[in-house]
């Protein structure tokens, strides 16, 4: 019998070094926005920085991340992690032989509770909004008075404000009709701003609310806690308290407080104006 004897040689292939790593199509900024901040993370009053490194594919998407410096918050590292890998587009790494290779990119973003644009916030605060109507025109809305003028508009956008002022503005037909709704915050036991509505007509219909707000600017509980007068048309003053869980976000500013939540009261007094003056009313 012949016996072979084989000799197995193996090539080591190594290579080619990396001549230019893989390269965001974007700024990572824009993978972002502030829709995407964890509604829960948002509740706790959670923010910070994260640094993560995503490994890039040849095909120039981002298959795996690492965090390599944790924000302190899981749920905004995990974000994080999971927005970068979905949207994070690459020129991918090359060789010197000019070949696209895998590679990894590393860099930092910043979770910052966003800032409500109206800053209600724990000082006392006043808003009067009027609200004007002719029948067949559009409502107006304007901030007469406001105690800080960051807070103008506040509560422009409530609706049934404008069914209100549009209801009055059908039924008298040729008239101007003017609803002003003064809006007044305050927390714990301050004393509410003083009133300056002298000249807004005649009061018709006043709530109180109190507000349960999160450090992260939402609501959690809202009660309606006095009522005097009529709802407005066609609608429960319930729709206060739907208003203000919906919108919280928008209105109230993230503060972190030792008990991890602030309670607002809130009073909305209505004024009603019809002008004197007839013209001939637009058709139906």
């Amino acid at each position: 019998m012949i016996r072979t004897s084989l000799t197995l040689v193996i090539a080591l292939q190594t290579t080619p070094p990396i001549s230019s790593p893989a390269e965001p199509l974007e700024s990572p900024s824009g993978w972002f926005s502030t829709d995407d901040y964890p509604k829960d993370a948002l509740d706790r009053g959670a923010q910070g920085a994260v640094r993560f490194r995503l490994s890039v594919g040849r095909n120039g998407r981002a298959d795996a991340c690492a965090v390599e410096e944790s924000s302190g918050d899981v749920s905004l590292d995990q974000t994080t992690c999971a927005i970068a890998t979905e949207r994070g587009r690459f020129r991918p790494a090359r060789n010197e032989a000019g070949e696209s290779v895998e590679g990894t990119y590393s860099t930092r973003i910043r979770w910052a509770l966003p800032t409500a644009p109206y800053l209600i916030g724990l000082e006392p605060v006043r808003v009067v909004n009027m609200l004007t109507a002719r029948f067949g025109d559009a409502v107006r809305c304007e901030t007469v008075s406001a105690t800080n003028p960051a807070n103008a508009n506040f509560g422009c956008n409530m609706e049934y404000n404008h069914f209100e002022v549009w209801a009055y503005a059908r039924n008298h037909r040729g008239r101007e009709v003017r609803l002003s709704d003064s809006i007044a915050f305050t927390s714990g036991d301050l004393p509410f701003p003083p009133s300056q509505e002298a000249d807004l007509g005649e009061r018709y219909a006043s709530r109180e609310v109190r507000l349960t707000v999160s450090s992260g600017a939402v609501v959690t509980n809202c009660e309606i806690v006095q009522s005097a007068g009529r709802a407005p048309r066609g609608l429960t003053m319930t729709d206060i308290c739907d208003y203000y869980r919906e919108n919280g976000r928008a209105m109230f500013a993230p503060i972190s407080t030792p008990a991890g939540e602030r309670t607002l009261r809130v009073t909305h007094d209505y004024y009603l104006q019809i002008s004197d003056g007839r013209v001939d009313p637009k058709p139906d």
